[in-house]
């Protein structure tokens, strides 16, 4: 008994894990911007076991050296990744899918397989290439 309730409890795991990658997959081909540095399909399960090597990061040399303490993506994504964010990205720029492009911030600010100020700078380079702006969080939306 107990091993069919765990084999249909993986069944359903599996049809639902498929299911997000499908989304993920289409919301990635409905982007139209013709960035170098799109945000990629990620689902719940690369959020949470750090799949940072599916995300096309810029390389260091590419991230302008303007990308340090006292630009305001820079001091954003430092606050986000030592104490949490108080404020998020918005206004997301046309061609670019809003839901992908937040998980894939996620993937890589929580990641620990590279650098962390070179994460640190990838998360500010990206989210100031991909929104318009930061806004505070409004908790009565949430």
């Amino acid at each position: 008994m107990i091993n069919n309730v765990e084999n249909s409890a993986k069944k359903a795991w599996e049809m639902l894990h498929q299911k997000e990658i499908e989304i993920a997959n289409e919301l990635e081909r409905s982007q139209t911007s013709k960035l170098a540095f799109k945000p990629v399909a990620i689902t719940s399960a690369d959020m949470f076991f750090d799949s940072i090597d599916k995300i096309k990061l810029p390389l260091p040399t590419i991230i302008p050296p303007s990308f340090k303490k006292g630009n305001k993506w820079f001091d954003w994504a430092y606050e986000w990744r030592k104490r949490g964010a108080n404020l998020k990205p918005c206004g997301i720029k046309d061609g670019l899918n809003d839901e992908l492009a937040l998980k894939n911030l996620v993937v890589v600010n929580r990641s620990t397989k590279l650098n962390e100020r070179y994460l640190i700078k990838c998360v500010a380079f990206l989210t100031s290439i991909w929104y318009n702006d930061l806004e505070k969080f409004d908790k009565e939306k949430e």
